[in-house]
Protein backbone atom coordinates (compact mmCIF):
# COMPACT_ATOMS: atom_id res chain seq x y z
CA UNK A 1 0.00 0.00 0.00
CA UNK A 2 2.95 2.16 0.97
CA UNK A 3 4.49 1.42 -2.18
CA UNK A 4 1.43 2.32 -4.28
CA UNK A 5 1.12 5.75 -2.42
CA UNK A 6 4.66 6.16 -3.53
CA UNK A 7 4.22 5.75 -6.67
CA UNK A 8 1.14 7.66 -7.36
CA UNK A 9 3.14 10.64 -5.58
CA UNK A 10 6.00 10.88 -8.03
CA UNK A 11 3.13 10.48 -10.57
CA UNK A 12 1.74 13.91 -9.82
CA UNK A 13 4.93 15.30 -8.61
CA UNK A 14 5.70 14.47 -12.58
CA UNK A 15 2.75 15.90 -13.61
CA UNK A 16 3.13 19.55 -11.57
CA UNK A 17 6.24 19.57 -13.06
CA UNK A 18 6.31 18.46 -16.51
CA UNK A 19 7.14 20.97 -19.02
CA UNK A 20 3.78 20.22 -20.37
CA UNK A 21 1.74 20.74 -17.81
CA UNK A 22 1.56 24.45 -17.76
CA UNK A 23 3.12 25.43 -20.98
CA UNK A 24 1.66 29.15 -20.93
CA UNK A 25 2.13 32.55 -19.61
CA UNK A 26 -0.82 34.58 -18.94
CA UNK A 27 -1.54 38.30 -18.85
CA UNK A 28 -3.91 40.46 -17.99
CA UNK A 29 -4.28 44.47 -19.28
CA UNK A 30 -6.27 47.06 -20.90
CA UNK A 31 -5.71 48.47 -24.39
CA UNK A 32 -6.80 52.03 -24.74
CA UNK A 33 -9.58 53.17 -26.64
CA UNK A 34 -7.77 55.72 -28.70
CA UNK A 35 -4.47 55.90 -30.55
CA UNK A 36 -1.72 59.01 -29.72
CA UNK A 37 -0.03 60.19 -33.33
CA UNK A 38 2.86 62.18 -32.40
CA UNK A 39 2.36 63.31 -28.88
CA UNK A 40 -0.03 61.21 -26.39
CA UNK A 41 -2.44 64.49 -26.31
CA UNK A 42 -2.98 64.24 -30.45
CA UNK A 43 -5.40 60.73 -29.98
CA UNK A 44 -8.31 59.10 -32.05
CA UNK A 45 -10.34 56.39 -31.68
CA UNK A 46 -8.52 53.24 -32.61
CA UNK A 47 -9.64 52.21 -36.07
CA UNK A 48 -8.45 49.99 -38.93
CA UNK A 49 -5.91 52.70 -39.79
CA UNK A 50 -4.77 53.84 -36.60
CA UNK A 51 -4.63 51.25 -33.87
CA UNK A 52 -3.97 51.18 -30.34
CA UNK A 53 -1.58 48.17 -29.63
CA UNK A 54 0.69 46.46 -27.19
CA UNK A 55 3.59 44.09 -28.56
CA UNK A 56 4.63 41.11 -26.94
CA UNK A 57 8.22 40.44 -28.25
CA UNK A 58 8.61 36.41 -28.40
CA UNK A 59 12.11 34.95 -29.37
CA UNK A 60 12.00 31.54 -31.78
CA UNK A 61 13.82 29.22 -33.81
CA UNK A 62 13.28 26.15 -36.52
CA UNK A 63 10.41 24.09 -34.68
CA UNK A 64 9.72 26.19 -32.11
CA UNK A 65 5.70 26.56 -31.80
CA UNK A 66 4.22 29.54 -30.83
CA UNK A 67 0.32 29.94 -30.09
CA UNK A 68 -1.73 32.67 -28.75
CA UNK A 69 -5.06 33.21 -27.41
CA UNK A 70 -7.03 36.38 -26.65
CA UNK A 71 -10.13 37.02 -24.45
CA UNK A 72 -12.20 40.07 -23.44
CA UNK A 73 -15.63 40.63 -22.60
CA UNK A 74 -16.81 43.51 -24.66
CA UNK A 75 -17.07 47.02 -23.19
CA UNK A 76 -17.60 48.87 -26.22
CA UNK A 77 -20.44 51.09 -26.77
CA UNK A 78 -22.46 51.99 -28.88
CA UNK A 79 -19.75 49.84 -31.25
CA UNK A 80 -18.49 46.69 -30.17
CA UNK A 81 -14.81 46.86 -29.36
CA UNK A 82 -12.77 44.75 -31.84
CA UNK A 83 -9.22 43.22 -31.00
CA UNK A 84 -7.24 41.22 -32.87
CA UNK A 85 -4.45 39.54 -32.41
CA UNK A 86 -1.45 39.62 -35.39
CA UNK A 87 2.43 37.41 -35.09
CA UNK A 88 4.84 39.87 -37.28
CA UNK A 89 8.20 38.01 -38.99
CA UNK A 90 11.10 39.09 -37.45
CA UNK A 91 11.67 40.87 -40.86
CA UNK A 92 8.85 42.63 -40.25
CA UNK A 93 9.20 44.15 -36.75
CA UNK A 94 9.16 46.93 -35.50
CA UNK A 95 5.90 47.72 -36.70
CA UNK A 96 4.45 49.43 -33.30
CA UNK A 97 5.16 52.96 -33.49
CA UNK A 98 6.43 54.47 -29.91
CA UNK A 99 5.35 58.65 -29.48
CA UNK A 100 6.93 60.19 -30.48
CA UNK A 101 8.79 57.86 -32.93
CA UNK A 102 12.18 58.04 -33.85
CA UNK A 103 13.70 58.28 -37.26
CA UNK A 104 14.95 54.47 -36.97
CA UNK A 105 11.11 53.67 -36.78
CA UNK A 106 10.07 55.39 -39.27
CA UNK A 107 12.37 54.07 -41.56
CA UNK A 108 12.06 50.33 -40.50
CA UNK A 109 7.76 50.99 -41.19
CA UNK A 110 8.48 52.57 -44.42
CA UNK A 111 10.97 49.73 -45.25
CA UNK A 112 8.12 47.12 -44.77
CA UNK A 113 5.33 49.14 -46.49
CA UNK A 114 5.27 46.57 -49.03
CA UNK A 115 5.53 43.35 -47.79
CA UNK A 116 2.59 44.66 -45.25
CA UNK A 117 0.37 45.74 -48.40
CA UNK A 118 1.15 42.82 -50.43
CA UNK A 119 -0.48 41.06 -46.73
CA UNK A 120 3.46 38.68 -46.49
CA UNK A 121 4.14 40.45 -43.36
CA UNK A 122 2.28 37.97 -40.96
CA UNK A 123 3.63 34.66 -39.95
CA UNK A 124 -0.61 34.24 -38.53
CA UNK A 125 -2.98 36.59 -37.41
CA UNK A 126 -6.66 36.42 -36.06
CA UNK A 127 -9.27 38.21 -37.25
CA UNK A 128 -12.34 37.94 -36.06
CA UNK A 129 -14.89 40.90 -36.21
CA UNK A 130 -18.13 41.23 -33.66
CA UNK A 131 -19.89 43.58 -35.96
CA UNK A 132 -19.46 40.89 -38.54
CA UNK A 133 -20.85 38.06 -36.82
CA UNK A 134 -17.69 37.09 -34.91
CA UNK A 135 -16.80 36.76 -31.68
CA UNK A 136 -14.75 38.58 -29.07
CA UNK A 137 -12.08 35.39 -28.76
CA UNK A 138 -8.51 35.37 -30.81
CA UNK A 139 -6.51 32.45 -31.59
CA UNK A 140 -3.82 31.50 -33.43
CA UNK A 141 -0.79 29.24 -33.72
CA UNK A 142 2.30 29.24 -35.81
CA UNK A 143 5.42 26.90 -36.33
CA UNK A 144 8.73 28.17 -37.71
CA UNK A 145 9.13 25.91 -40.80
CA UNK A 146 12.32 24.79 -41.95
CA UNK A 147 14.22 27.38 -43.59
CA UNK A 148 11.64 29.58 -41.59
CA UNK A 149 13.26 33.25 -40.25
CA UNK A 150 14.46 32.72 -36.76
CA UNK A 151 14.73 35.87 -34.18
CA UNK A 152 11.98 37.83 -32.45
CA UNK A 153 8.57 37.64 -33.98
CA UNK A 154 6.80 40.19 -32.54
CA UNK A 155 2.89 39.43 -31.35
CA UNK A 156 0.64 42.38 -31.51
CA UNK A 157 -2.85 42.45 -29.80
CA UNK A 158 -4.05 45.51 -31.85
CA UNK A 159 -7.23 47.48 -31.14
CA UNK A 160 -8.84 46.97 -35.04
CA UNK A 161 -12.00 48.89 -34.20
CA UNK A 162 -12.20 50.60 -30.44
CA UNK A 163 -14.67 53.06 -28.95
CA UNK A 164 -13.91 52.69 -25.28
CA UNK A 165 -10.85 51.24 -23.15
CA UNK A 166 -10.98 47.27 -23.53
CA UNK A 167 -9.77 44.87 -20.85
CA UNK A 168 -8.50 41.53 -22.49
CA UNK A 169 -6.26 38.36 -21.78
CA UNK A 170 -3.91 37.28 -23.42
CA UNK A 171 -2.18 33.30 -23.00
CA UNK A 172 0.95 32.57 -24.87
CA UNK A 173 2.66 29.67 -25.17
CA UNK A 174 5.99 28.74 -26.81
CA UNK A 175 7.19 25.16 -27.24
CA UNK A 176 10.67 24.18 -28.54
CA UNK A 177 12.02 20.48 -28.35
CA UNK A 178 8.78 19.27 -26.40
CA UNK A 179 9.56 21.71 -23.68
CA UNK A 180 8.09 24.47 -22.41
CA UNK A 181 10.10 27.55 -22.67
CA UNK A 182 7.62 30.48 -22.40
CA UNK A 183 8.91 32.10 -19.72
CA UNK A 184 12.25 32.30 -21.10
CA UNK A 185 11.14 33.66 -24.78
CA UNK A 186 8.31 36.10 -23.95
CA UNK A 187 8.96 39.78 -23.50
CA UNK A 188 5.81 41.15 -22.12
CA UNK A 189 4.42 44.97 -21.97
CA UNK A 190 4.81 46.33 -18.52
CA UNK A 191 1.45 45.53 -17.45
CA UNK A 192 -1.08 48.46 -17.74
CA UNK A 193 1.50 50.75 -18.99
CA UNK A 194 0.79 52.92 -22.19
CA UNK A 195 0.24 51.14 -25.35
CA UNK A 196 1.88 51.99 -28.66
CA UNK A 197 0.55 52.80 -31.82
CA UNK A 198 0.03 50.82 -34.91
CA UNK A 199 -0.03 52.91 -38.60
CA UNK A 200 -1.30 50.37 -40.71
CA UNK A 201 -0.79 50.27 -44.25
CA UNK A 202 -2.77 46.86 -44.81
CA UNK A 203 -6.26 47.58 -43.57
CA UNK A 204 -7.51 45.36 -46.74
CA UNK A 205 -5.52 42.42 -45.33
CA UNK A 206 -6.86 42.31 -41.85
CA UNK A 207 -10.19 42.20 -43.70
CA UNK A 208 -9.40 38.97 -45.49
Amino acid sequence: MKKTLGVLALVALFALTSPLASASNTYTDVMPGKASLLTPQLAFPSNPILQSSKEYDITAGVGDTISASLTYANTGTPVANDLDLTLLLPSAAPVPLPIPPGPDTILAIAGTRVARTTCTDAAAQSASHPLLGGGFDESLAFTVPSGGEVGRYALVVRGFLMTSDQEYTLTITVISGGSDVTASRVVAPIPFGPATTLITTNPHCQLL
